[in-house]
């Protein structure tokens, strides 16, 4: 029963610290920094948002934080309403693409967490094996341990449910921007 106890509290400490959070969108960030949302590659030159679609077919849009609009390297002619609807977009962008690094990072670290929780634990049962180490004292602390874990991961699944309603309300105004923009309509990934 202690060693059934032991593995059983590796186990839901193992899956803690492999849970991710269930999302309409699917955000990547690789390590050069770019961010992956849904078909869509986001980078950031500057103050200009970079988009490039998932399959690199070699076409690119670029909006300035002014509101400007180049595709494949051509100024797109605008009106007030198409420039000011491109920078709330450039600027809504960074910050989601800001918040879901920071999400992942967190994310990481509470990963890294209970894995070291695991360890401890591992280590714990190996040193109960060979010596008269109660069952009690380890499940105390590592109730204690995954309870704070718990705790973390349930704020950083409400920050990925703000993040998610960012990144609907991104999506919301690129559907308004691509239908007022003809040259962003025409993009079958944008």
């Amino acid at each position: 029963m202690k060693l059934v106890t032991i593995i059983s509290a590796i186990f839901i400490i193992y899956g803690l610290s492999l849970a991710a959070v269930d999302t309409d969108h699917r955000f990547n960030c690789s390590l050069d920094g770019k961010v992956h949302i849904d078909q869509v590659n986001f980078d950031f030159e500057g103050k200009t948002l970079v988009m490039t679609p998932e399959d690199d077919d070699g076409s690119i849009v670029e909006i300035t934080s002014s509101g400007e609009l180049y595709i494949n390297n051509r100024k797109v002619s605008l009106n007030r309403n198409e420039q000011k609807l491109l920078r709330k977009f450039n600027k809504d962008a960074r910050e989601l693409i800001k918040s879901a690094k920071k999400l992942g990072m967190e994310a990481g670290e509470i990963g890294i967490e209970g894995a070291e929780i695991g360890v401890s634990a591992l280590a714990e049962l190996v040193h109960m094996m060979f010596t008269e180490a109660e069952v009690h004292d380890m499940e105390h602390k590592l109730k204690r341990e995954t309870k704070k874990l718990e705790e973390k991961a349930k704020k950083l699944e409400e920050k990925a449910e703000k993040l998610e309603a960012q990144a609907d309300d991104l999506e919301d105004l690129h559907s308004e921007i691509k239908h007022k923009i003809r040259e962003l309509d025409d993009l079958d990934w944008f």
